[in-house]
């Protein structure tokens, strides 16, 4: 017998639920049980048997025993959540949800109306008792809209004594399962408009069930946002602007969308090394994603890569510690995501838009056509002349090395003047496939296809590229720092170099070669560019992964020479320290074994760590006593890390009582500077800067040592950059004069390793400033911020946010490439102060006439993806400030229609950008779950409901005002 005749039959004989569920089981083979294949006949021979017998209890315990709830379930509205039953439901939630729509939702229904309640509160009980699924996997709730309509029309007109609570809610529930990026694209226009007119003929009782009508019109809204974005992010900013009115674009020929794609790109490249970053694929490519084969993306695309390359150009001359290398490595940076990086991004894309079509004419000759990529590349060749020159490399000059400027070369002729920046990005675009060799010699006449010089140099020496550079960075360090240097131009090279680190780092931490790990980190360290360049194209925060697992599980034990280990150990502690340090990386963990120790830990240390903390103590600092190899080897080095500024601590307590004397004191220090313990001076130096910004005028005897310690020659400079900002800041303190009393003098690097040894107290302040400040490339005569001679100037990090927020906004209504630090003024500003700032700028560039680009500006500032560090300002913006300017709005009389409609279009333009990047990434994601702190900076439409709730419950007249121009703007 089959399960529904097996139903008929116990039904018809009385039998109970609990018979009737083994009954069941037996007759569809016993365990295992499959619900998804026999709930559905189970459930619709119940269903037809409620139809016939309506008011029968023992059809009801069936069907609450079906669900795996307890056969004796009420259904009233305050019933509590029951227990489950041990063994496993017949038929599946999402089963009986369709099979009960299916036979309610309809018209007419073969169930009375009456029993339409308690079959949805059935439903909803066991929801919430398995909390199981109201849908099968990866379905939408799209095409059960229509079959809900037609239930919750037939109970708002039904004569019930109680109103029915069960349907509406079950239909919310399911609501909230929508993927509105990912599955209305799904639907056929026939089903979209079916739905639409559902959820039309939904206003019959939505005066009954208010909020699950609202729900409806949020879904109508939805599709109406898709279809109005349809392709990609970038849809509704290259046209006229989304707000109340269109807003008119007159840009001579160009296209509006310029600024934002600058914008774009500048947000990959500042944060390459977060997810959102160069380094993400999936990101990258999400925000670069095209809208359609005729999209006019490529033409903005092209000419915002040719104006950020304008806006860095090459310095005339490179000079190290200057603010001339810092603007050279930037122009290599961005030259490496143009001409390398962004075409690897572009060659997965659709091929109908990049490659040239071949058509027949009516006379049947065959004519070429252009894509869209190839005709935007010959219009910029065409109109952007000035533009592509000002690109090119500087004129290599005479008796210049290559390792020392741009482009170095020991005499100017045609072969060492490097190739111009046309022919670069048409080689780089033809060797990913965007361009065939024929359009590139068509586009520009002197191209010539040439290969890069790492495959020449390879092949001069019979290798492959990867074994050549296998070869060339296996070789002595300044061999390989040179070779690093000849390939900062070869932008072909740098995704061979990137994966070369990558599977270095990988096997070397795997197999425990701290050899070959410590020279890979010993060559990014020390080269300028190399970090840089390999963040284009792979995280960073992998390569520090793969650091510090190797720390984690590294024993001094088991090595040879203890010494040279350590040493080694220490160059891959530093790499971790300056990678993490330079791009704000996270830990991998709540304590790495690269994390230092800003306080003493004493009174937290348990016995051994004490005893290990007064052995060395006593080797430091005492005159007979010194460090031997069982000492080391007894030794954990993340422990020896933390503990160094213990160490420093009890020598300086006890120097400052005179237990210690100066020569032994500086005896130990000099430890510090040699290559065995200075990888630990990272925690000693910011703990230092820590005591005497603390202590000053009263820290002379820490001055003195910080003074050693940072203007010595042995201290490592990865050292100085790590801790340079520090150092940095306690020179910006008054309370230091007292230990500079002649001002800032300017004093020479320490070549003792003695406290005082940087000269006398006048050349203290200008001795540090200078060596920092070389290091980090900073310009000590013009840069006030280093020089406290200048601070009574600086103006207040407010009125620089105003200033740079209302440039970019010329600079994106005058079409022009637009770029914000925003992240830099969110690490000093708080949320609330940045966005008041950016609000005044957009009232005030609207009323000059300017809101197209404040409308593009604003919406990427709020609505962009950038560091996870950096606080998301949409939620804030909608959520917190909105409201409050209502209530200033409501005290006007009569409300400013100039500010509403600004804030207007802010809302929708930053609205629907973050509802096309959410599509853009499920789009490419597959299926895939998106990372957690994606989701987060994702949720547009939590945040637009959440502020059209309170709108509607506002009683303010602006807000009402603001609530129908939102619900006018959405549905439009």
């Amino acid at each position: 017998m089959s399960a529904a005749d097996v139903t008929r039959a116990a039904f018809a004989s009385g039998l109970s639920p609990l018979t009737w569920g083994r009954l069941v089981r037996s007759a569809t083979g016993g365990a295992p049980y499959h619900g998804a294949l026999y709930g559905p006949e189970i459930c619709s021979t119940l269903l037809d048997l409620v139809a016939q017998y309506p008011s029968s209890p023992l059809l009801q315990s069936y069907l609450c025993l079906s669900l795996g709830l307890p056969p004796t379930t009420e259904l009233s509205p305050h019933t509590p959540a029951p227990p489950a039953l041990p063994t496993a439901p017949l038929v599946p939630l999402y089963v009986y949800l369709s099979s009960v729509l299916a036979s309610v939702g309809r018209f007419p229904s073969p169930i009375p109306v009456q029993l339409a309640e308690p079959l949805c509160r059935l439903a909803l009980l066991t929801h919430t008792t398995y909390n199981s699924p109201l849908l099968p996997p990866a379905a939408s709730p799209l095409p059960l809209i229509p079959q809900f309509v037609i239930l919750l029309s037939s109970l708002s007109h039904s004569s019930l004594s109680a109103p029915p609570t069960a349907a509406p809610e079950l239909l919310l529930h399911t609501l909230s399962l929508l993927q509105a990026q990912h599955q209305i694209p799904l639907l056929t226009p026939s089903e979209k408009q079916a739905i639409l007119h559902s959820i039309d003929a939904s206003q019959t009782f939505q005066d009954v069930f208010t909020i699950a009508y609202k729900g409806l019109v949020r879904v109508r809204e939805l599709i109406r946002i898709m279809d109005l974005g349809e392709g990609g992010m970038w849809g509704p900013m290259t046209g006229v602007g989304v707000g109340v009115e269109p807003v008119v674009v007159d840009r001579e020929g160009e296209e509006p969308s310029l600024p934002l794609m600058s914008l774009v790109l500048a947000s990959l490249v500042e944060n390459r090394t977060t997810p959102f970053g160069a380094s993400s694929h999936l990101s990258s490519r999400s925000q670069l994603l095209p809208p359609s084969p005729s999209s006019q993306l490529y033409p903005s695309l092209l000419q915002a890569s040719i104006s950020l390359i304008v806006l860095h150009p090459y310095p005339p001359s490179v000079k190290e510690g200057h603010p001339s290398e810092s603007a050279y490595c930037q122009a290599v940076i961005w030259r490496s995501f143009i001409l390398s990086r962004l075409p690897a991004l572009l060659c997965p894309l659709p091929e109908s838009t990049t490659v040239t079509a071949t058509t027949t004419t009516n006379a049947g000759e065959p004519t070429t056509e252009a894509g869209p990529f190839e005709q935007a590349l010959t219009a910029l060749f065409t109109d952007w002349k000035s533009q592509l020159d000002q690109c090119n490399p500087p004129p290599p000059v005479p008796g210049v090395g290559a390792g020392s400027g741009a482009f170095g070369s020991d005499g100017v002729d045609e072969e060492a003047r490097p190739p111009s920046f046309r022919i670069d990005l048409l080689r780089s675009l033809t060797s990913h496939s965007l361009l065939p060799p024929a359009s590139a010699a068509l586009i520009c006449p002197s191209y010539t296809s040439a290969d890069p010089p790492l495959s020449i140099e390879a092949a001069e020496n019979m290798l492959t590229p990867q074994e050549y550079i296998e070869d060339r960075l296996s070789s002595a360090s300044e061999d390989a720092l040179a070779f690093l240097t000849r390939m900062e131009g070869d932008w072909a090279a740098h995704p061979l170099l990137a994966s070369w680190f990558r599977d270095r780092l990988a096997s070397a931490s795997e197999s425990g070669s701290l050899d070959q790990l410590a020279a890979a980190c010993r060559l990014l360290c020390a080269h300028r560019l190399a970090l840089d360049l390999l963040s284009l194209w792979i995280p960073v925060q992998e390569l520090v992964d793969l650091a510090s697992s190797f720390l984690d599980t590294f024993d001094l034990e088991t090595v040879d020479d203890p010494q040279s280990a350590l040493s080694l150990y220490g160059e891959i502690v530093l790499f971790c320290q300056y990678t993490s340090s330079k791009y704000h990386l996270p830990p991998p963990s709540p304590s790495p074994a690269w994390r230092t120790q800003l306080t003493p830990s004493l009174p937290r240390l348990n016995t051994d760590e004490s005893a290990l903390l007064s052995k060395w103590v006593k080797a430091l600092f005492s005159p007979n006593e010194g460090i031997d190899d069982p000492m080391l080897r007894s030794t954990d080095p993340a422990l020896l890390l933390r503990l160094t500024t213990t160490v420093f601590h009890q020598a300086l307590v006890a120097r400052s009582f005179d237990l210690l004397d100066s020569e032994t004191l500086q005896n130990g220090i000099g430890y510090f500077l040699s290559s065995l313990l200075s990888w630990t001076l990272v925690g000693v130096i910011n703990y230092l800067t820590a005591e005497v910004e603390r202590q000053a005028p009263y820290s002379s005897l820490h001055w003195d040592v910080l003074q050693t310690l940072v203007m010595s020659e042995s201290c490592p400079r990865v050292v100085l950059v790590v801790t340079g900002g520090a150092v940095l800041r306690l020179l910006g303190n008054g309370r230091l004069r007292a230990l500079d009393p002649q001002g800032a003098g300017v004093g020479e690097r320490a070549t003792d390793g003695g406290p005082g040894g940087a000269g006398g107290p006048g050349e203290g302040l200008g001795g540090l400033r200078e060596v920092v400040g070389r290091l980090l490339c900073l310009d000590q005569d013009r840069d006030p911020f280093t020089d406290r001679r200048h601070t009574h100037t600086l103006p207040s990090w407010s009125d620089n946010c105003q200033t740079a927020i209302r440039e970019a906004f010329t600079s994106a209504h005058l079409n022009r490439a637009t770029t914000l630090d925003v992240d830099a003024y969110l690490s000093v500003l708080r949320p609330p102060e940045f966005v008041h700032i950016l609000w005044d700028a957009c009232v005030s560039g609207a009323s000059m006439g300017a809101m197209d680009g404040c409308r593009i500006v604003s919406s990427f500032l709020l609505s962009g993806l950038r560091s996870p560090a950096s606080p998301p300002l949409l939620p804030y913006f909608l959520l917190v400030f909105v409201p409050t300017l209502l209530v200033d709005l409501d005290r006007q009389t009569p409300p400013q229609s100039t500010t509403l409609d600004t804030l207007v279009t802010i809302i929708t333009s930053a609205c629907h950008l973050s509802f096309q990047l959410e599509r853009s990434f499920l789009k490419l994601a597959d299926g895939a779950l998106l990372s957690l702190e994606l989701r987060s900076r994702l949720q547009p439409r939590v945040w637009l409901n959440a502020l059209l709730d309170r709108l509607e419950t506002a009683q303010g007249p602006a807000s009402r005002l603001l609530a129908k121009r939102l619900h006018l703007v959405l549905n439009d």
